[in-house]
C-alpha cells in the first residue's frame, strides 16, 4: 500500500496543439477559398515562363497549335467550369475566361475558326499558283531551288493549319483527337523547318557554293529531317508524357517554335542587308524586306498581344489567329518579292 502524497499534483506541462491533417485541412479550406485561388492562378504550371504553355493558352488566349497538346488541358478546363458563378464578376476584365472555355474549346482543343481555315486554303492556292509554279521557270535565278523548298514547306503548313488552327476534325472522338496530336506536331516541325530554311536562302545568295547542287539539296533536306524529328518527338512527349508529367511545360519546344523564328528572323534581315550592301548594291529591295519584317510583326503583336481581347470581346467565336495568318502571307510574299528583285529573272518561254 502507497502513501499518498500530501502535495497537490503539478500542472501538467503545455503541449502544442495538434497540426491537423493536411487533407482535411486543405479539404476544409478549399470550399472556403475556391473561388480567389482559382481568380489568382488558373491552372499552375511549374513556376518557370520560360516553357510554359498553359499561361498562353489558358490565361492569355494565344491560338498556338501547341495548345493542342496539352494533355491535362480537358481535366484543367474541366476542374474551373464549377467556377463560372464565383468568376462572374470578372468577366469584363477577360478574367475567367477558362471557365467558360472561351479561350479553348472542348475541354482544351481549339476554337473551331472558320475565317482561319478559309484563309488558309486560299493563301496555299495563291502559293502554289503565284509563287511555287512562277519560281520554277526562273532558271537562271540564284537559290531558285531554295526558294522553291521555303515556299513548299510553307504550303504544307497553311495545309496543317487547317486542322490544328481551324480546328477541322476536332471533337471528342479519341482517333480524332490522337490525328490532331500528330498534325500539330508535323506542322511544329514544319514551322521550324521553314525558319531553319529561310536562314539557308539568305546564305545562298551569298554564293559560297554553287546553289541547287545536288549536295544543297541534301543538306537542307537532312537537316529539315532532324529538326523534324526533334520537333515531333519533344511535341509527342508533351501531349502524352512519354518521359514525365511535364504539365504543360516544354522549354525545348518553347524555344524551337517561339524563340528560334524570331532569331531566324533577324538573321535574315541581316544577312539580307549585308548582301545587298556589299555585294549586289540593289537597295530598293530592301524596301521588300522592311515591309515583310513589319508584317511579321504585326502578326505576332495581334496573335500575342490582341487574342485575348478579340476572344473576350467575341465571346470566344473568333481569335487572332485570321489575322495573323493573312499577316504572315503577306510577309511570305514580300520575301518572295525581295528574292525577285534581286536575282537574274531569265524566264521561260511560257507566260503566266
Amino acid at each position: 500500500m502507497t502513501k499518498k502524497s500530501k502535495h497537490p499534483a503539478p500542472p501538467p506541462t503545455p503541449t502544442a496543439p495538434a497540426v491537423p491533417d493536411s487533407t482535411s485541412s486543405s479539404n476544409s479550406s478549399s470550399s472556403s477559398s475556391s473561388s480567389s485561388s482559382i481568380q489568382s492562378a488558373p491552372f499552375q504550371g511549374t513556376g518557370s515562363w520560360f516553357g510554359d504553355f498553359n499561361a498562353l493558352c489558358f490565361s492569355s488566349c494565344v491560338p498556338l497549335p501547341t495548345c493542342n497538346l496539352l494533355s491535362a488541358a480537358t481535366t484543367a478546363a474541366d476542374s474551373f467550369e464549377t467556377s463560372a458563378s464565383a468568376l462572374q464578376g470578372t468577366a469584363e476584365t477577360g478574367m475567367g475566361m477558362w471557365s467558360d472555355n472561351l479561350c479553348l474549346n472542348n475541354g482544351g482543343w481549339p476554337v473551331r475558326d472558320v475565317g482561319s481555315v478559309v484563309v488558309s486554303v486560299l493563301g496555299l492556292l495563291f502559293v502554289v499558283r503565284q509563287i511555287l509554279v512562277k519560281s520554277r521557270r526562273m532558271f537562271a535565278a540564284v537559290g531558285r531551288t531554295e526558294i522553291g523548298y521555303l515556299y513548299m514547306i510553307y504550303s504544307s503548313i497553311l495545309f496543317l493549319q487547317v486542322f490544328t488552327v481551324g480546328g477541322v476534325l476536332v471533337n471528342d472522338n479519341r482517333t480524332h483527337r490522337t490525328f490532331l496530336v500528330w498534325t500539330t506536331a508535323l506542322h511544329l516541325g514544319a514551322l521550324v523547318c521553314f525558319f531553319w530554311t529561310l536562314v539557308i536562302t539568305a546564305l545562298v545568295l551569298f554564293q559560297f557554293t554553287d546553289d541547287g547542287t545536288k549536295y544543297m539539296k541534301q543538306f537542307i533536306t537532312g537537316t529539315n529531317m532532324i529538326w523534324m524529328g526533334i520537333v515531333i518527338f519533344l511535341s509527342l512527349d508533351l501531349a502524352w508524357n512519354i518521359t514525365g508529367n511535364h504539365q504543360g511545360h516544354s522549354s525545348g519546344l518553347f524555344f524551337l517554335t517561339l524563340v528560334f523564328p524570331a532569331v531566324a528572323v533577324l538573321l535574315y534581315l541581316v544577312l539580307s542587308f549585308i548582301v545587298v550592301c556589299r555585294k549586289l548594291e540593289v537597295y530598293s529591295s530592301l524596301k521588300y524586306v522592311a515591309m515583310a519584317l513589319v508584317t511579321f510583326s504585326g502578326s505576332q503583336l495581334i496573335l500575342f498581344g490582341a487574342s485575348h481581347k478579340i476572344v473576350v470581346g467575341t465571346q470566344g467565336r473568333i481569335n487572332g489567329s485570321m489575322f495573323a495568318i493573312v499577316l504572315d502571307l503577306v510577309s511570305v510574299s514580300l520575301i518572295y518579292r525581295f528574292w525577285n528583285t534581286i536575282t537574274d529573272d531569265t524566264w521561260g518561254d511560257e507566260v503566266i
